[in-house]
């Protein structure tokens, strides 16, 4: 910084000019604090807003028990932070990794300029209810005779059903073209809760014989069951992104046109801090 002696009206004594050089080097000073302060206060701002609100709630009443995060970050990032806070890999997943921060580290681990997004990997359950006749999907499956438009079917369509499983009822019998399950590895993907088999007849279901009712929206498609709820029709969220980005990989080896998510939260969690 270059200081010059002010130009005065009036007066030139050198006691006048002193004096407008004391006064510009201290409103100087002034400023240049108050910058520093609205810096701090932003970067302080900022790092609130990539923490999730139950997070954030977390930091302020203590984090007196080991944490299950999930941090959106690059691999070699997430290995970075897991070596310099001593964290845990609990799952690595295609935008990030559901970590395992020990009790009272997660100040740290929020306050770090590598964390993007830090959000809880809290609790989902299935959600589901719909029918035939409240979409119009009967309407379209009849098609307009008169004006020469055929049903649709969704014949050669997957659809990935991310839930409790799917279990291979006679209804569904055939069609059901990959099971996953991000629940157990060594799992099958069994239905052990009914959530996801419900959804999947809702979806699919072709009936039994010709005069059968048992129909779902799209009778001809296919699906691909991809667990990440368990027979208490929970899970976590973690899996959850697993799977939808399983479904986003293998979309063209099943032809995946359509993912279902019949799954929510029991309070809002999902919005971040900015306060």
């Amino acid at each position: 910084m270059v200081l010059s002696t002010p130009r005065t009206l009036g007066s030139t004594s050198k006691t006048t000019s002193s004096r407008l050089v004391a006064m510009w080097l201290a409103a100087s000073v002034v400023l240049s604090f108050a910058g520093t302060a609205d810096a701090q206060s932003a970067t302080g701002s900022a790092r609130r807003s990539r923490v999730s609100q139950d997070l954030a709630q977390l930091i302020q009443q203590g984090d007196f028990k080991p944490t299950s995060v999930i941090v959106t970050a690059p691999q070699g990032r997430i290995d970075a932070l897991v070596a310099k806070y001593g964290l845990t890999i609990e799952q690595r997943l295609a935008t990030g990794a559901v970590l395992r921060i020990p009790a009272y580290r997660l100040e740290a681990v929020a306050s770090d300029g590598d964390v993007d997004y830090l959000a809880s990997n809290h609790v989902v359950s299935g959600q589901m209810a719909v029918t035939n006749q409240a979409i119009g999907a009967d309407q379209v499956q009849a098609g307009l005779v008169a004006a020469g438009i055929p049903g649709l079917t969704g014949k050669g369509i997957g659809v990935a059903v991310i839930d409790s499983g799917v279990a291979n009822v006679p209804e569904l019998r055939g069609r059901i073209a990959a099971s996953v399950d991000f629940v157990d590895a060594r799992g099958q993907g069994l239905d052990q809760n009914g959530h996801g088999t419900h959804v999947a007849g809702i979806i699919a279901a072709a009936g039994v014989g010709v005069n059968s009712d048992v129909r779902g929206v799209a009778p001809g498609a296919h699906i691909v069951s991809l667990k990440v709820l368990d027979a208490h029709g929970q899970g976590v969220a973690g899996n959850l992104i697993a799977a939808i980005d399983w479904a986003t990989s293998h979309r063209d080896q099943y032809a995946i046109q359509v993912m279902n998510i019949s799954i929510g939260e029991r309070l809002p969690r999902a919005r971040f801090a900015n306060k």
